[in-house]
């Protein structure tokens, strides 16, 4: 039997948390210069890899949860701070299941 690992996914639920997150992220100048093109960007993403079997949880990113994160973590929020911050809220989510 295949084990398939499920991916945790940093959504941003809206245009407003969109511009907050972005502002405050050193790597903003690589994001879509909007949220309706970043939401198709992470949908194809997701679509491509439900194609090849990966399997995705979208995490909603609160913006003053997740800078808030960032600090307690001594991340800079980047990438990185928002795949790791997704991956942990999908960790928590597994163990307040159990």
């Amino acid at each position: 039997m295949k084990v398939r690992f499920n991916n945790a996914i940093f959504w941003i639920g809206s245009e407003a948390d969109f511009i907050r997150i972005k502002e405050g992220s050193i790597d903003s100048e690589s994001w879509p210069s909007t949220y309706s093109k970043w939401v198709q960007n992470v949908e194809n993403g997701i679509a491509e890899g439900i194609k090849r079997g990966l399997v995705f949880s979208k995490i909603d990113a609160d913006p003053d949860s997740f800078f808030d994160w960032c600090k307690v973590k001594s991340h800079v929020a980047d990438t990185r701070a928002r795949s790791l911050y997704a991956a942990e809220q999908l960790g928590n989510r597994g163990r307040e299941n159990n």
